[in-house]
């Protein structure tokens, strides 16, 4: 026992603290990884950089292919650069497939009641974003119509449904775009006159 004058030099638990320019440290090196490594790009991102960078042609299809299905299941909003400016370029691929699965995809875009089954207003929000970017893009409209001129059935039905959506959520800047390109007037008389079209609408 030990007197009430004496210490107590009983042994206690060594409790580790970093000292704080460890501590800063550390969160800087691990800041600098994340600037190195970048935020993980999403689906979306990295179909529509492979569709950019493509060169070879069965890829381009598998890839508009899965972002066709996206487009139909995720409420996806795009911007112009690297996004509708990637859609567009496909619209004038020479492969039938290709130009349909852009065309399906611009549909869906356009669509205010895709995805299905969302209690929420994404799939609306989503649409109006999606036609206001297209609209801003000189020459967008007369590219759309140009799928309507295709051979193939499916890419002048899909390039119709985008018109008729386009006219739907923004029926002025639509009819703008089309009466300020003398080729989109051109297209729209070739579409009045398309019995299959005039079908579709």
């Amino acid at each position: 026992p030990t007197s009430r004058h004496e210490k107590d030099y009983t042994p206690r638990k060594f409790i580790h603290t970093s000292p704080p320019q460890m501590s800063l440290f550390g969160g800087l090196a691990r800041a600098a990884l994340s600037a190195t490594i970048g935020p993980q790009k999403s689906t979306g991102a990295r179909l529509l950089e492979r569709l950019d960078n493509s060169t070879q042609l069965e890829d381009k299809r598998e890839a508009i292919a899965e972002f066709r299905d996206l487009s139909a299941s995720e409420p996806l909003r795009l911007v112009d650069r690297g996004g509708y400016s990637v859609l567009v370029k496909l619209l004038r691929e020479e492969d039938t497939e290709v130009m349909r699965d852009t065309l399906e995809t611009f549909a869906n875009l356009f669509d205010s009641e895709l995805p299905k089954g969302r209690e929420d207003d994404a799939a609306e929000v989503k649409a109006m974003h999606n036609v206001s970017v297209f609209l801003t893009r000189d020459g967008s409209v007369s590219d759309l119509m140009l799928g309507a001129e295709n051979e193939d059935v499916y890419a002048r039905y899909h390039a119709v449904q985008a018109l008729m959506r386009l006219l739907g959520l923004a029926r002025r800047q639509t009819q703008e775009a089309i009466l300020n390109e003398p080729t989109c007037v051109g297209r729209l008389m070739g579409l009045v006159e398309d019995r299959c079209a005039s079908e579709c609408v």
